[in-house]
């Protein structure tokens, strides 16, 4: 596909932007193990983004500390990098929105996680949580939505939990609904070196309606999110996982506050009026400095 659109780009004297937010080096081979590093695969990956890198005229990536990963991983130009939040599209397409609650909206209070089931999410971490918070008797129900290549393997751990629910794949749509009907969002708590560097659609979906949403604190997350503030942070433990749940499902105010919390920071840092603008002024600044001959 990238060897196609350079084609073009020299074909057509035209520029090359990259969405770079997904390396297949560091997606294939790192977070997901599909292959071994060192293998042809794992060589093959790593050539491609190296080969992304140098024929790139603009790449846009999701956060600085996935930026700085990537020119120390593969030697990317600085220049050549814009960092724009991913953001939320389809709450600012449909216009559906939330400004916090006053309390759970359904009983038991649902926790939603909406994702792929691919290492980079920690479903097992989330799958122990909720079997922590059964075994102390709580009345929480927890919803997974979504699939991938752990999903089988989720479903057999969490299959003697009574608390979980698992729907499997749906459309954009319907998984953005899921969202909205959650009373508390959850976002990724895996362990790889990606889920520190990168904030995932799922918890801009929870920030741009308006929910509680509680994700691992990481380098990313830190760098984008305010803990108690607009979110709930924690460390990516089951245990940890299952207090914060505990303590969000037994206080509407502080659920309240950071839905009221999520909303604000969204319009103010990662609503695609105000994300663009970095992006607008590089193409800008590439037309300038570089013309078309």
């Amino acid at each position: 596909m990238i060897q196609c659109a350079v084609f073009l780009k020299r074909r057509l004297k035209a520029r090359l932007i990259v969405d770079a937010m997904i390396s297949a080096y560091e997606t294939i081979i790192e977070d997901r193990a599909l292959y071994k590093p060192g293998s042809k695969q794992a060589n093959s990956c790593r050539q491609e983004d190296l080969f992304v890198g140098r024929e790139a005229d603009l790449l846009v990536v999701d956060t600085h500390l996935h930026a700085e990963f990537l020119v120390r991983k593969f030697g990317w130009a600085e220049s050549k990098i814009v960092v724009v939040p991913v953001g939320s599209p389809l709450v600012e397409l449909s216009g559906r929105q939330e400004t916090g609650q006053d309390g759970p909206k359904q009983e038991p209070p649902t926790i939603a996680y909406v994702g792929s089931f691919v290492p980079l999410h920690g479903v097992g971490t989330i799958i122990e949580a909720a079997r922590m918070i059964s075994a102390e008797g709580h009345n929480t129900q927890f919803r997974f939505i979504g699939e991938g290549q752990d999903y089988e393997r989720a479903r057999k751990l969490a299959a003697d939990i009574d608390v979980i629910q698992f729907r499997g794949g749906v459309s954009r749509e319907e998984a953005l609904r899921e969202t909205q009907q959650a009373d508390i969002v959850l976002g990724i708590f895996g362990s790889s070196t990606k889920a520190g560097l990168v904030v995932p659609f799922k918890v801009y979906d929870a920030l741009a309606c308006g929910k509680p949403v509680i994700t691992a604190r990481t380098p990313a997350t830190e760098e984008l999110l305010q803990h108690g503030e607009d979110s709930w942070l924690v460390t990516p433990e089951p245990a940890a996982l299952a207090k914060a749940i505990n303590q969000l499902t037994l206080d509407s105010n502080l659920r309240s506050k950071l839905g009221i919390g999520a909303r604000k920071s969204y319009e103010t840092y990662f609503h695609s009026s105000v994300a663009i603008k970095p992006l607008a002024q590089k193409l800008n600044e590439l037309a300038v400095t570089q013309p078309l001959s």
